[in-house]
């Protein structure tokens, strides 16, 4: 019998799509020294798959982004989210 693995956008968040540092620059229209320095400095999460091998969450870089967008409306009428 054939295992089925889980299509990306279904299954499991370890099965979906991790960006290299060059997709993040591209995504984020910055320099990979830019991305890397928002990594160190603990901006961005990171995950570490060696010494020269990082990957980020496509969720992680949104979420930096939202926690980043100054005078974004919040989810509640009334209140803007504070950088």
């Amino acid at each position: 019998m054939k295992t089925q693995v889980p299509s990306p956008q279904h299954g499991s968040p370890l099965l979906r799509k991790l960006l290299t540092i060059e997709e993040v620059a591209d995504a984020l229209a910055l320099t990979r020294r830019g991305v890397e320095s928002m990594t160190k400095r603990g901006v961005l999460p990171v995950i570490k798959l060696s010494n020269r091998a990082v990957r980020y969450r496509p969720e992680a870089v949104e979420s930096v982004l939202d926690r980043l967008t100054i005078g974004a409306v919040s989810d509640k009428p009334g209140k803007r989210v504070s950088a």
